[in-house]
């Protein structure tokens, strides 16, 4: 009895210090904070578009570090207590078992507030950027309509990125430029680069690496020609931030802040009826009065839906003012461009300047 009760303390002390409980938590716990963090995200996101929609005031929290304590004890005892009955002796093993499991996670929540974050905000999105995302595969007639809105004098709905916009939007000359340029990258005929000036004063953009020789799309790279007063037989332009062309060997992209950006999408998002008849937000108004939103050149990319009950089929989901908003999952044109948005708030928000007080929460016991 006694050497059972040994081989039987050894087996615990053994299984206590083998139990690959360590490695089992970084490959379980790894992917589901990370899952969480970026539905977090998503939402947050959805959530701040929603607000634009409404006039409300949007916030951001950046989620900073998220430290995890685990800890996992096992304790384990044996005793004998020697018992005399009758002529011979006998011996009772009294033997004890217990595990102690703890997670106590603590995250840290960072405002994205004051001046250096308000000025990323409002400036406007380098017209170098669009190209690079260009070149990195994001469809050029979704990164013209959405971050850039006037090119070489051309608008592309202005009055849609204001808050509360008073007029219809004109945007039908740029977006027939963008899907005809969209037109040429698929073919392969859209090889957008950059290159310094020889003098120094910024950068040259190179639009197609080769003559244009295919009869079906020929009278496309005309309209280009005509709509943005362009010289089509050059390989290279001026790229311009801003401002007019000075001549037809240079482009001037007036790209959207990312605060317009999100104002342009947030007309993507749809209203309840009562909503809308109650005033709660702007809409455009036809002649007749009645509210005309799919004027709203948004929503030709980009598709928020709502619904009084919970949607069972949303890629990302928000409550808000008693009403789900919803993107669908199915819906992979509104989903590039929320990928998209995502992007850009990275790119134009990334800075460590200007950061309010760090909020942390211990959510363990």
């Amino acid at each position: 009895m006694l050497r059972f009760a040994l081989l039987l303390g050894l087996g615990l002390l053994w299984g206590g210090c083998a139990t690959g409980i360590g490695p089992s938590l970084i490959r379980s716990e790894n992917l589901d904070y990370n899952q969480q963090i970026v539905r977090s995200l998503d939402e947050q996101l959805l959530l701040n578009l929603v607000r634009t929609r409404y006039v409300d005031t949007p916030l951001f929290l950046e989620m900073g570090n998220v430290v995890v304590q685990y800890s996992l004890e096992g304790r384990g005892n044996i005793g004998a207590d020697p018992i005399i009955s009758g002529p011979r002796s006998t011996q009772r093993l009294p033997v004890g078992a217990g595990f102690t499991y703890a997670e106590r996670p603590t995250i840290t929540y960072t405002p994205l507030q004051g001046e250096q974050f308000a000025r990323r905000l409002l400036s406007p999105i380098p017209a170098e950027t669009i190209v690079l995302l260009s070149q990195s595969g994001w469809p050029i007639d979704l990164l013209l309509m959405v971050c850039v809105q006037r090119i070489n004098g051309v608008e592309n709905a202005v009055e849609s990125a204001g808050l509360a916009p008073s007029d219809h939007p004109r945007f039908e000359v740029f977006e027939n430029v963008a899907r005809k340029l969209r037109t040429f990258q698929r073919m392969g005929e859209l090889s957008l680069s950059l290159e310094m000036a020889t003098n120094g004063g910024g950068h040259r953009i190179r639009l197609f690496p080769r003559a244009i020789t295919n009869n079906a799309v020929i009278p496309d790279a005309f309209y280009i020609r005509d709509a943005l007063k362009m010289d089509m037989e050059r390989k290279d332009f001026l790229l311009r931030n801003g401002g007019h062309a000075q001549g037809p060997d240079e482009i001037a992209i007036d790209a959207r802040s990312l605060a317009a950006v999100m104002g342009f999408m947030a007309k993507g998002i749809e209203v309840p009826p009562a909503h809308a008849a109650a005033g709660f937000v702007p809409m455009l108004r036809g002649i007749d009065g009645q509210a005309v939103p799919f004027l709203e050149p948004a929503l030709r990319y980009f598709h928020i839906r709502q619904s009084a009950s919970r949607p069972s089929q949303a890629a990302v989901k928000i409550f808000h003012r008693d009403h789900w908003f919803y993107l669908e999952e199915n819906d992979v044109q509104s989903r590039v461009a929320f990928a998209l948005l995502h992007t850009l708030f990275s790119l134009q928000t990334a800075t460590g300047n200007g950061r309010q007080p760090l909020l942390t929460i211990p959510t363990g016991p």
